[in-house]
């Protein structure tokens, strides 16, 4: 089975654009339609009789309203991971990663060492994640944070279930007792985390650590580990507890009187 775009349907047959740029003919299904995304049985072709098809389908892709960056580099999808390092993937409709940025030093180092570009989104996610493994970061305690975001539910809800049982299978290699949390975010929350240089996941706990303290400054904190974040989160709620206490009692002594 190949995944590809397509680009021609013409009856029963259409011609795909694969993931290494070459062209096939392939059975077309009922409801595919041009620059759709689809996944095809390949069988064994005859390669001359596609080089006019792929030439014109090659021609229209470049001239028309379907450009190769259109096609290819134009991300679809962002996905975000933290266990300590933080790092951002973009997919795109090939489900192929063409870009992958890290948040923090850690992520930098583990980026410098794992193939991620240009290849599937999850064997992406399985070399970073074996890497962050053989680097200590999975151990016993440790949670990862994974978030998902596209404009487009199918892919955004497509993603977060194949990227959770990525993360599952791996984490198990390393220890039954490190968590896991998936989210699917939208637009605001990737354009509130980018302002403040964080990933999506740090940012939605940043975001909650300000509804319980307004007061607190929280780019002072962009460069902590989720891990700390949700201690001066629970720190907080502590407090709040303690001052929601007190008042029930005094209201309760009040009533006494």
């Amino acid at each position: 089975m190949k995944t590809g775009i397509v680009m021609e349907v013409k009856g029963r047959k259409a011609v795909l654009l694969k993931t290494d740029g070459t062209f096939v003919s392939v059975r077309a299904k009922r409801g595919w339609k041009k620059g759709d995304v689809v996944t095809a049985e390949v069988r064994k072709q005859n390669y001359t009789a596609l080089i006019g098809v792929c030439a014109a389908s090659l021609a229209l892709m470049l001239t028309g309203g379907l450009g190769f960056n259109r096609l290819y580099a134009a991300p679809v999808a962002l996905i975000s991971v933290d266990v300590n390092p933080s790092i951002e993937l973009s997919v795109n409709r090939l489900h192929q990663v063409v870009d992958a940025n890290a948040l923090n030093e850690e992520g930098a180092g583990i980026l410098a060492e794992a193939a991620n570009r240009h290849i599937d989104y999850q064997e992406a996610l399985s070399n970073i994640l074996a890497l962050e493994g053989e680097e200590g970061y999975l151990d016993s305690g440790t949670e990862v944070v994974l978030t998902v975001f596209s404009s487009d539910p199918e892919i955004q809800s497509e993603l977060l279930t194949e990227l959770q049982g990525i993360v599952d299978l791996s984490i198990a290699l390393y220890s039954d007792e490190i968590t896991a949390e998936y989210h699917a975010v939208d637009e605001a929350v990737i354009d509130g985390a980018h302002g403040h240089g964080v990933t999506a996941g740090k940012y939605l706990y940043l975001k909650r650590l300000q509804e319980l303290a307004p007061q607190t400054d929280i780019t002072q904190y962009t460069h902590h580990s989720i891990e700390d974040i949700k201690g001066e989160i629970r720190t907080c709620e502590e407090e709040h507890g303690a001052e929601h206490g007190t008042n029930r009692e005094e209201h309760h002594h009040g009533g006494k009187h």
